[in-house]
């Protein structure tokens, strides 16, 4: 609401760097990363954690920038109906395949990436005693990750708390994009600036 009564306002442009239902800018890095892992490869990514403001901003560009989609959990904490709606068709607008399940063993299975991110966002501290019940089965760990595809990634939009949504193991791994997905973080938001002051300016040059 604050971002749509400054957009009312003001005449200069406002840019949604984290809200409570989006986080466009994280988005827009992670597929960077995505992209410069994979070039324009078809893969598919499993998001394993709450249904949360970058999740949602997650799923919809990768559905519209052509990846299969699994997201994973827990029953109580799962996206809206008109949510789930709005993903499934946008994955069958665009051809693509969109997932949803209680089961992350189902989401990881034979993935390229698995993505997560803490289970208790900002501003909810006060119910992680509740919220932490239901995750334990959707911890990253050495045996989720072995569902995965041989050559998978790791992903987490960071800070991350360590051995409860992932383990060491796996975000110190060589299989962690974590640090380039935070370098990227810098890159895109140099380009939403420019492309925002200077709307002709050529990046491919």
């Amino acid at each position: 609401d604050t971002l749509v009564d400054l957009i009312d306002f003001w005449k200069i442009p406002v840019i949604n760097a984290l809200s409570d239902k989006h986080h466009p800018m994280q988005a827009f890095a992670d597929l960077l990363t995505i992209k410069e892992i994979f070039n324009d490869k078809n893969i598919s990514v499993a998001f394993v954690w709450d249904a949360n403001n970058v999740a949602f901003s997650l799923i919809e560009i990768l559905l519209k920038f052509g990846y299969d989609v699994r997201f994973s959990w827990p029953e109580k904490y799962c996206f809206s109906d008109d949510n789930l709606k709005y993903f499934h068709n946008l994955s069958k607008d665009n051809n693509w395949k969109f997932l949803s399940t209680y089961d992350p063993l189902e989401a990881v299975s034979w993935v390229d990436i698995i993505y997560t991110d803490t289970f208790v966002s900002m501003w909810e501290e006060s119910e992680y005693d509740e919220k932490i019940k239901y995750f334990s089965k959707y911890q990253v760990n050495k045996k989720l990750f072995s569902f995965a595809n041989k050559n998978a990634y790791f992903m987490h939009c960071l800070p991350a708390h360590r051995n409860i949504e992932v383990t060491d193991e796996i975000i110190d791994s060589e299989k962690s994009l974590v640090y380039k997905q935070a370098k990227n973080r810098m890159v895109v938001s140099k380009w939403v600036f420019t492309k925002i002051l200077n709307p002709e300016f050529d990046f491919k040059k």
